[in-house]
């Protein structure tokens, strides 16, 4: 999935995993938006979502393992 992100083969994807995808997303986005004040560090919010849907291991407090591990 990491160099998927990268790599410009996201047309390559099927509808379930284009779903399983977004699911992380917006799971990260979230997890991020808790941890951050995204509004006043908008670099510091991107990094931690970059991180969480790149990341193989589990992001922290884990609420997006199980849906990053569906996208591997």
């Amino acid at each position: 999935m990491n160099e998927c992100l990268f790599t410009n083969c996201l047309d390559e994807l099927s509808e379930t995993e284009m779903l399983k995808l977004q699911d992380l997303r917006e799971c990260a986005e979230n997890t991020c938006e808790a941890m951050f004040d995204c509004a006043d560090d908008e670099d510091t919010c991107q990094g931690c979502v970059w991180q969480i849907m790149g990341s193989t291991n589990p992001p922290p407090a884990g609420e997006c393992e199980a849906l990053a591990i569906a996208c591997q």
